[in-house]
């Protein structure tokens, strides 16, 4: 597993070259992306790599279960804050962003969200990124 991780790595940054700065990972709950990002990204030596989870980007409570706790229509549309995702790590971070990002614009402990960048992250143009769901 580890030779594909590292040649996976060797391909990835081939083709994001030297500016490109974001990899995604997706996948249905369960099916390993946590794991597989950290094995990724422990194959990114030769620049800087930060990993963010989307799951730090979930809506309040309130949002999330308007429509109930076990709503399949409330959780595929009301779990996550896209707008902040995008506001806050994929435009920032891509290709005509100014490398200012937030890696969470929800925190769990005071159910409160923010999606201002964190002050002193900046992401280097030389670094790589990927986003991957939290385990849950």
């Amino acid at each position: 597993m580890r030779e594909f991780m590292r040649s996976l790595a060797d391909d990835l940054l081939t083709v994001l070259g030297p500016t490109g700065r974001l990899v995604a990972v997706d996948g249905v709950d369960g099916s390993g992306k946590t794991s597989f990002t950290a094995s990724l990204a422990a194959e990114i030596r030769h620049r800087p790599m930060i990993v963010i989870h989307v799951d730090d980007f979930l809506n309040p409570s309130p949002i999330r279960h308007a429509q109930g706790r076990h709503s399949p229509d409330g959780f595929w549309r009301d779990t996550y804050n896209y707008a902040a995702l995008r506001e806050s790590v994929l435009a920032p971070l891509g290709p005509n962003g100014d490398g200012q990002y937030s890696p969470a614009s929800y925190d769990p402990l005071s159910a409160s969200t923010s999606t201002s960048p964190s002050p002193g992250n900046e992401l280097p143009s030389s670094s790589t990124t990927a986003t991957s769901p939290h385990p849950r």
